[in-house]
């Protein structure tokens, strides 16, 4: 290649290396030398020899001579411990020059650069190669041994010749990723080893390179996804299912109930909705209300334990069904002729209700009656005895789903059986008084006496006393009728519970 440029900023032994184009390598040399020289020993000073040892260089022997520390004169001697001259380790290159063409186009051609003494080629000669010459990779693992790559270099142009290399690094090396087998013997509780074997394959070899780690015996797991980072042991917890234990309607929805699961740091709690299931919440205890329900309609649910490191355990897949059935509101129980009356709100979704009581100071709790209607919303209980107290409760049910127990969520209601009055007796006994008498009620604290003019409002006058079963009544409008009913009431803590009125009887004061 006859393409002569002259630059002055290329000055240095590398210009390949950085770029440099210029051709007049030799005469920059011998002007840097000339220009840093200390001159003044050349006026016949004193020469200081000392022994110096020069690598071998492209077709140039290595050798030891002695030379002048000051001016590197050699001292006529002979040279000793001659080496080898090395060869041309050419690699491709594509060089620019600093002229241009006809065209404006800056000159450029491929070529073949000695890494070593600069020497270019058009073309290479018989016998002579272009390109790195790459050994045994150097393998570079990751500080947990979880990825590792293999580094081949250029046996020629990263120091093992003494001559300087003209490339830049990143051409003389190749990064090839390996991949990385990890063989554990033993585990974190007993104790083991484990090692990692990286491997690659390049121009058709393979290489590879182990690392050995020892766990000591008692190291605690480290579980990452359900496996332990170290060992490699899975976690029993992502095999445990969590045992579901019942889904029923309570006071304000649905409430799922499950057994604690060993390592469990908390629970998802799942609805199935059609395309599958949506997580509701996560919650620490081991149940959960669902209040997003609608009464008559059916829900399934079910659960997964979670460690704090957020591995998931296994689920029950198919779930509890239940239909949730809102809670039934009683009203206040009534004494009836018959028997207490009991009257509740109507259920959505409820074919029927199931009416519970307890009797005297029971505290058993028994099934009285089985409505067969969803609409029919009371009941009388005829089987009572007078001044025994009451307790009633009622649940809806749908097939074999039933509302939310209010005999233990104080949906209840109290009543004292008390059996209506009759009266025996009404006459104009007086000047504007009338005097009724009726039949004693067992149980009774008192009575209550009411009269009325027609439509009229109603006035009332208490009896005291459950033996007193008369009463005059006088400051009556002469003339007038009176309707007259009586009832009697006990009294219990001071609530007063009432029997039913007698049925009307009928005076005229006539006096």
């Amino acid at each position: 290649m006859e393409e002569v440029n002259y630059n002055p900023a290329c000055i240095n032994y590398g210009n390949y290396q950085s770029r440099c184009d210029n051709d007049n390598e030799e005469f920059m040399w011998s002007a840097n030398f000339v220009e840093t020289l200390d001159m003044s020993h050349m006026t016949g000073s004193q020469h200081i020899f000392q022994s110096v040892t020069v690598a071998p260089f492209c077709g140039q022997q290595g050798y030891t001579e002695n030379r002048c520390t000051t001016c590197g004169i050699s001292d006529g001697g002979p040279r000793t411990a001659l080496t080898d001259a090395q060869s041309h380790h050419f690699v491709p290159w594509h060089d620019v020059f600093y002229t241009r063409d006809s065209a404006g186009v800056q000159k450029s051609a491929d070529i073949y650069v000695c890494v070593h003494c600069m020497e270019t080629r058009n073309q290479l000669e018989e016998g002579e190669t272009a390109g790195h010459v790459y050994g045994e990779p150097t393998f570079q693992w990751a500080d947990d041994y979880t990825k590792c790559g293999a580094v081949f270099t250029c046996a020629v142009c990263d120091g093992t010749q003494t001559a300087e290399c003209a490339c830049r690094p990143e051409d003389t090396r190749q990064t090839v990723a390996c991949t990385v087998r990890k063989d554990v013997t033993g585990n974190c509780t007993v104790g083991g080893r484990i090692v990692y074997t990286a491997a690659c394959q390049r121009n058709g070899q393979t290489y590879r390179e182990e690392q050995s780690v020892t766990i000591l015996p008692g190291t605690a797991h480290t579980f990452v996804n359900g496996t332990c980072s170290r060992c490699g042991e899975r976690d029993a917890f992502i095999h445990q299912t969590v045992s579901l234990r019942s889904a029923s309607s309570d006071m304000t929805g649905v409430t799922i109930c499950w057994d604690a699961l060993d390592g469990a740091d908390s629970y998802r709690v799942y609805r199935k909705i059609a395309t599958g299931w949506k997580r509701l919440e996560t919650v620490q205890g081991t149940s959960y209300t669902d209040t997003g329900t609608r009464s008559g309609s059916s829900y399934t649910y079910t659960v997964r334990g979670r460690k704090a490191d957020g591995t998931l355990s296994r689920y029950d897949k198919s779930g509890l069904t239940t239909k949730y059935l809102s809670k039934v509101t009683l009203s206040t129980p009534t004494n009836a002729s018959s028997g207490i009356t009991v009257k509740w709100s109507k259920v959505t979704g409820g074919s029927g209700y199931k009416v519970y009581r307890q009797a005297g100071s029971s505290t058993k709790w028994s099934t009285v009656a089985t409505i067969k209607s969803g609409s029919t919303v009371s009941w009388t209980d005829t089987k009572t005895s007078n001044g025994t107290k009451y307790t009633y409760s009622v649940r809806a049910y749908s097939g074999k789903y039933m509302s939310v127990k209010g005999s233990t969520n104080g949906l209840t209601k109290t009543m004292y059986r008390l059996s209506r009055p009759s009266i025996t007796y009404l006459k104009n006994t007086g000047s504007r008084k009338f005097t009724v008498k009726w039949k004693k009620v067992s149980g009774a604290t008192g009575y209550q006496v009411s009269r009325r003019i027609g439509s009229a409002a109603s006035t009332r006058v208490t009896v005291k006393g459950g033996s007193t079963v008369s009463k005059s009544i006088t400051g009556l409008s002469k003339g007038k009728t009176y309707k007259v009913y009586v009832r009697a009431y006990k009294t219990v803590g001071g609530k007063n519970y009432y029997s039913a009125w007698s049925g009307a009887k009928s005076v005229i004061i006539s006096k």
